[in-house]
């Protein structure tokens, strides 16, 4: 599986490079434990618009074989997750789209005194329509495009006192694109990078309420067009009642975007422009019952479109709910609404479509009826729309899924 052509930012070496340190003391001075957890599944799927295509729609019974291994491993100040999966995917009315999926990633996390730290990261080998959620899906023809998505994610916490704190986060994100058969998969996808990065001040003023400042930073670079956000915001949390969390930022930004424009004989000249904005992030998290979850989070931000094309403001909502029926029986609710739309005067996708809606809903079943064994049987509703084109395009499905979880290997260390 080829690397990413990104380069990493150094900060991100310098926070690995002391976790792993880290770890290496931890193990040397502590006893640990590691666990050892590999999961088999099995997912048949019929979708009646598989492209979620506005013509030409093809219909197709999907199969996914997937194994996942997941490790454990840690000390009472310091644990290391390491996890890698693969699939086998076929679509059985069109088998141009088979392909075979893979990703592998860690998530490490030290705690001392005052203070917290931890480096996520992730590689991910898909296609264009792994992800049912991408809005790039569906345009220019059935495509299957071959992606290769890195992640890496720092974050640095430190108690000032018993009240203050101060945050530190990043997010390092590249993807690349390759045709999987040039003849019959034409493609204007491009590779992408993308940059934040945030720090916070924290202050509680009591058991439940902390409130405090940020500043945020987003750089999305892309084929045609350079953009960042550079955003103050302010800060809540707020535990109302053991069944109910709030937390959210909001506030102002300035976002730059530099784009090149093609011109006669085959050159180009750069436009840029600069916008004021707002942008937030609020989540609630309720319990209604001792038998119900429920998760809700509407964001406003700066993030690449899909196919690497341009950068959009992503609207976005979603809703998850889940609601235990009996011990072994629960009924789970998904519900997304995004809207992407155009960075300042510049147009919105690969294409000149203006803003895109894009809706997602799925309920579903899950039953366990072993420790090992679960099933779940849902439905999943697709709908995307363009503003600019009469190009609408809806997708159902019904999926079965089988899973079975082996039974996990533990020893000390």
């Amino acid at each position: 599986m080829p690397i990413p052509s990104g380069r990493l930012p150094g900060w991100t070496w310098l926070v690995g490079g002391g976790l792993l340190a880290v770890l290496s003391h931890a193990q040397r001075v502590e006893a640990g434990v590691f666990d050892l957890s590999p999961k088999v599944s099995q997912t048949t799927t019929y979708d009646d618009n598989v492209g979620l295509q506005s013509s030409n729609k093809v219909s197709t019974l999907v199969s996914r074989t997937g194994v996942d291994l997941d490790a454990d491993m840690g000390t009472a100040a310091t644990n290391l997750k390491l996890y890698a999966g693969a699939a086998l995917v076929r679509y059985f009315s069109e088998n141009r789209l088979n392909t075979d999926d893979e990703n592998i990633g860690f998530d490490l996390t030290h705690s001392g005194r005052r203070h917290q730290m931890g480096l996520k990261g992730s590689l991910v080998r898909d296609t264009g329509i792994s992800n049912p959620l991408d809005l790039d899906s569906g345009r220019g023809g059935l495509a299957n495009e071959r992606r290769y998505t890195y992640d890496l994610a720092p974050n640095f916490a430190y108690q000032l006192d018993q009240t203050q704190s101060i945050e530190l986060s990043g997010a390092y994100t590249h993807r690349d694109f390759s045709n999987v058969d040039e003849d019959e998969f034409g493609s204007n996808a491009a590779p992408y990078s993308q940059y934040r990065s945030s720090l916070d001040w924290l202050k509680r003023l009591d058991p439940r309420l902390r409130a405090g400042v940020g500043v945020n930073a987003i750089y999305v670079d892309t084929s045609t067009q350079k953009t960042s956000l550079a955003s103050a915001v302010g800060i809540v949390e707020w535990q109302a009642s053991p069944r109910l969390a709030l937390n959210g930022n909001i506030g102002p930004g300035i976002t730059r975007t530099e784009t090149t424009l093609p011109t006669g004989l085959g050159g180009s000249e750069r436009d840029s422009e600069d916008t004021l904005g707002y942008y937030f992030e609020a989540g609630i998290d309720w319990l209604p019952t001792p038998r119900t979850t429920t998760k809700l989070s509407i964001s406003r931000s700066i993030q690449p479109y899909g196919t690497g094309q341009t950068a959009v403001t992503r609207n976005s909502i979603s809703l998850s709910g889940d609601h235990k029926l009996s011990r072994r029986l629960s009924f789970n609710m998904d519900a997304v609404y995004l809207l992407d739309q155009s960075v300042g005067n510049q147009r919105s996708g690969s294409v000149n479509d203006g803003d895109i809606t894009a809706i997602y809903l799925t309920p579903s079943l899950r039953w366990a009826v072993t420790k090992e064994v679960d099933l779940s049987l849902a439905y999943r509703l697709r709908y995307k729309s363009f503003e600019n084109s009469d190009s609408d395009a809806t997708s159902q499905a019904i999926i079965f899924r089988v899973g079975l979880a082996l039974p996990t290997t533990r020893s000390n260390w």
